[in-house]
């Protein structure tokens, strides 16, 4: 079976880590007994049995991940009646750094009290294979949705939220970069936790770069944007920020396939960031899309590609043009 929206989702992820034959634990107590029925081949001809349910559970961390969303399969089964006896995985709750995930197992017995075993494992052989996406939205619409968990949602310009509701203990976030608009049908129920906040996203432009040489002589590549995606870009607290103090920083150098650009504001500014090649090309630019507050911020660039030379990064702000140049091998 084909997830065609989570296909979506991986290909337009820009923060991807794997996590392979991750172990699981069991979670609460064993359900009572009830009338199950398998629609389809589990290890179990289709057919009702008698069973009692057993929820697996592993929670994992993994580096800062905006807007997560958890993409895999386990080898239990979900806790539908009927039950089509395919692997199942389920996300309990999913942090920027932290999520929960399960399955679920069965104690079988025939109609007639005959005991078949555990299905289609047991609990010590369940194991969890998937992998955790960044999936950032330009716009996103929540609707139609009843939160009980904790859930965080992001999105790089705005997030509408109607007929939206957060029940008695769940924990939601919304993070926008312009703007987010709660229209009626929206609600959070005493006992929950609601949060929502602006925090400015960087985008990231790539201009071709320089190809490789042929005849001695380099080629460019037509001038058009061939890529637009996020980058991560964390604030960093408790630096104490002063008009001497300052500061600009391009590491490590030299570079291969990541920059980490750090940098402080002693004021509230729009920032630009600039990566120009030895010739004076542009290759990346980096733009926030509202302004800094005054503090300490670390924006990284994955996936660089670029050919080996020297390069030239400059950070712009309407008060402020600092420059360090930077080797990629």
């Amino acid at each position: 079976m084909v997830n065609a929206y989570k296909a979506v989702q991986y290909a337009h992820s820009t923060t991807i880590t794997d996590f392979e034959n991750i172990s699981g634990s069991i979670y609460g107590t064993l359900s009572n007994q009830y009338t199950w029925q398998v629609s389809s081949n589990c290890g179990l001809a289709a057919g009702n049995y008698l069973v009692k349910r057993r929820e697996i559970r592993a929670t994992i961390s993994y580096p800062y991940t905006p807007s997560p969303v958890i993409v895999g399969a386990a080898n239990g089964l979900s806790a539908a009646s009927p039950n089509n006896g395919r692997q199942y995985i389920g996300t309990v709750s999913a942090s920027e750094t932290l999520a929960t995930v399960n399955t679920y197992i069965y104690e079988v017995y025939s109609i007639a009290g005959q005991y078949l075993g555990w299905y289609p494992t047991t609990a010590a052989n369940v194991r969890f294979n998937f992998k955790v996406l960044s999936a950032l939205d330009t716009d996103l619409h929540l609707q139609n949705q009843n939160i009980t968990t904790t859930a965080s949602h992001a999105a790089i310009k705005s997030i509408t939220a109607e007929d939206f509701t957060i029940q008695s203990g769940a924990n939601v976030t919304l993070r926008a970069g312009e703007q987010t608009v709660l229209k009626p049908g929206f609600y959070a129920v005493d006992g929950s936790t609601f949060r929502a906040y602006i925090e400015p996203f960087f985008t990231c432009e790539q201009f071709p770069a320089m190809i490789a040489p042929q005849n001695n002589n380099y080629q460019e590549t037509p001038d058009y944007v061939i890529k637009n995606y996020e980058v991560e870009d964390t604030p960093l607290p408790n630096k104490e920020i002063t008009v001497e103090s300052a500061y600009f920083s391009v590491y490590p150098n030299p570079a291969l396939d990541y920059i980490n650009i750090e940098y402080s504001l002693n004021r509230s500014e729009s920032v630009e960031i600039l990566l120009y090649d030895n010739s004076g090309k542009l290759v990346y630019r980096l733009k926030n899309k509202s302004v800094h507050e005054t503090g300490a911020y670390l924006v990284k660039l994955n996936g660089i590609v670029l050919p080996s030379g020297i390069y030239h990064c400059v950070l712009q702000t309407e008060n402020r043009k600092d420059t360090k140049q930077v080797i990629i091998h």
